[in-house]
């Protein structure tokens, strides 16, 4: 009778072990997915960043050098495709660049200052 309590009480806490390691670990895999997520809006929006100074480095070039002009307002055209299509992107997602919208409400409104900038 005892060893079977004591049976008992083994199963009892390797149940409750069980339970809690399967809870951890789909916590940490829900985490895991969020995170990947926010990876690739971290990373456009530096890539963000990166395009920007690139086009004032661009401008500069094409002042600069006056007979390299066209090849160069073509490459500012891309960038700035480039630009616009990661700005919607993060503001209403994005199937192609398999981005998220952006749920951050301090995000959302500098992404929403930057959209109306760049329409005009």
């Amino acid at each position: 009778m005892r060893n079977l309590s004591l049976t008992k009480k083994f199963l009892t806490a390797a149940t409750v072990i069980l339970f809690t390691f399967l809870l951890i670990i789909t916590y940490e895999l829900l985490y895991f997915l969020q995170i990947q997520g926010d990876a690739r809006g971290i990373n456009f929006a530096g890539q963000l960043r990166y395009r920007i100074m690139e086009l004032n480095m661009l401008v500069d070039r094409a002042v600069a050098y006056p007979t390299e002009r066209k090849e160069i307002i073509n490459l500012i055209d891309e960038r700035l495709s480039e630009m616009g299509s990661i700005i919607y992107g993060l503001k209403h997602g994005s199937k192609k660049l398999q981005l998220e919208r952006v749920v951050d409400n301090r995000a959302k409104k500098i992404l929403n200052e930057l959209w109306t900038i760049f329409e005009t």
